[in-house]
């Protein structure tokens, strides 16, 4: 029986590390630069405290974002805090790093870290998407990496360049003009979609 009462002593302690009071932090991924986006920090779960709670939040924020350290707090009955932020007039990402802690008439509850977030910048007004890219533009004249030798980018994908030697009556092996050809197509679909 000391057995048992003991393995059930040693699981909820277990579970009260895992589950337990929890803080998030909401963002969005990207922005333009110079402009100004909000955070939210959000409580999504606060069993193991008392009625009467608090929070504080550290975060840091490097890569230009302003401000570049936020130190708040709030106080039961309310579940989240908004703080407005600029992105830097230049730059490409910032990264926001931070903890929270929770005190209730307990006393305070063990330091945690918040989810390491970066958020990107586009510039005028231009939010660049790599979604889905391994390779070519991300629209804002960036680039969403490139290929190893011996692959050739087509439409944001990395492909491996046909040995076809064979040449047309113009001259050039005959991958080319299915290169060119998949490129005009994308660009048709691209200028129907706008």
């Amino acid at each position: 029986m000391k057995k048992i009462i003991s393995f059930i002593f040693v699981l909820l302690t277990m579970c009260s590390m895992v589950i337990g009071e929890t803080l998030i932090r909401e963002m969005p991924t990207s922005v333009s630069l110079g402009q100004s986006f909000t955070v939210t920090y959000k409580i999504t779960d606060t069993s193991g405290l008392t009625s009467n709670y608090g929070v504080l939040i550290e975060d840091t924020i490097t890569g230009g974002c302003t401000p570049s350290s936020v130190s708040t707090g709030f106080l039961s009955p309310a579940t989240q805090s908004d703080i407005t932020y600029t992105a830097p007039s230049s730059g490409d990402s910032c990264q926001f790093i931070g903890t929270y802690q929770f005190s209730d008439a307990d006393g305070p509850k063990s330091e945690k870290t918040l989810e390491s977030q970066s958020i990107t910048m586009g510039s005028n007004g231009c939010v660049p998407d790599c979604t889905g890219k391994s390779c070519g533009t991300d629209g804002c004249g960036g680039s969403c990496g490139s290929c190893s030798t011996g692959l050739f980018c087509s439409s944001g994908n990395c492909i491996v360049i046909p040995e076809d030697t064979t040449t047309s009556d113009e001259g050039l092996p005959g991958w080319i003009w299915i290169i060119v050809a998949v490129g005009i197509g994308a660009f048709i679909i691209k200028k129907l979609s706008d």
